[in-house]
């Protein structure tokens, strides 16, 4: 019986994690993110890089997304705000991502607000 509802959570948890073969994040949208083995990341494994900045415009919401992809399999992805988090801009990646070839962040800010994020994405081949 414990095998059965282990399986049953278990087919649950795989096909949450995948929608039409694309990756999904568990966590959904956050102030910053740090996912996968980011701890002592090699610079020579950075294999993308990109900046954001979107200024405030009243009673507005600012959003922007960034992609790479590429031949290295990712490893750690990098996305730290340069702002407060009181300003309340969230980012989440909504395709690939850890142990992916590819990676895609959505980037949105609180109406009134703006943001600035700093992506990094580090892979091996």
């Amino acid at each position: 019986m414990k095998g059965l509802i282990f399986l049953a959570v278990f087919a649950v948890f795989v096909s949450t994690q995948f929608v039409y073969g694309k990756s999904i994040s568990n966590t959904g949208p956050s102030f910053e993110i740090k996912d996968g083995n980011c701890t002592n990341p090699v610079i020579g494994d950075l294999v993308f890089q990109d900046h954001h900045h979107k200024l405030p415009i009243p009673f507005t919401k600012r959003d922007a997304t960034s992609h790479w992809a590429g031949d290295e399999k990712i490893y750690c992805v990098l996305a730290v705000s340069e702002q407060s988090e009181s300003k309340k801009s969230t980012v989440e990646i909504t395709e690939g991502g850890i142990n992916h070839r590819y990676v895609t962040l959505k980037m949105i800010s609180k109406r009134g607000n703006g943001f600035e994020y700093d992506i990094k994405v580090f892979g091996k081949k």
